[in-house]
């Protein structure tokens, strides 16, 4: 991966036209890394996602998190309790939701847990 530009070739490239002088090539090498650790993580995936015992899990880790209410309301508890509850939950599903995008992009399919992660 290229290192970060000094200062100095920044202000002497600034004179180019348009936007070319913040294209200093770092950017696309760290998507091209990115692209590379996503397409590896992809295949593992997909390796696990035909192994029973992973299956199992994940059928587990559904029934612990997703398909279960995010949020109850809790008598007697104060409101900032039950908020903090609810984040916990998310932050739970947010994982397994996850798993989930990881196992569909590994089977070129469409996401089945609609979330931005």
């Amino acid at each position: 991966m290229q290192s970060q530009p000094d200062v100095e070739s920044l202000i002497r490239n600034a004179g180019k036209d348009g936007w070319d002088f913040w294209n200093t090539g770092v950017a696309d090498a760290a998507l091209d890394e990115a692209r590379i650790k996503h397409d590896r993580l992809t295949a593992i995936m997909a390796a696990l996602d035909a192994n029973a015992e992973f299956r199992a899990l994940l059928e587990h880790l559904l029934d612990v998190t997703l398909r279960r209410v995010t949020f109850t309301a809790q008598l007697g508890l104060p409101r900032d309790q039950a908020y903090d509850y609810g984040l916990y939950r998310e932050g739970q599903n947010s994982i397994v939701a996850l798993l989930l995008n990881m196992i569909a992009a590994s089977r070129k399919e469409k996401s089945p847990v609609p979330r931005d992660l």
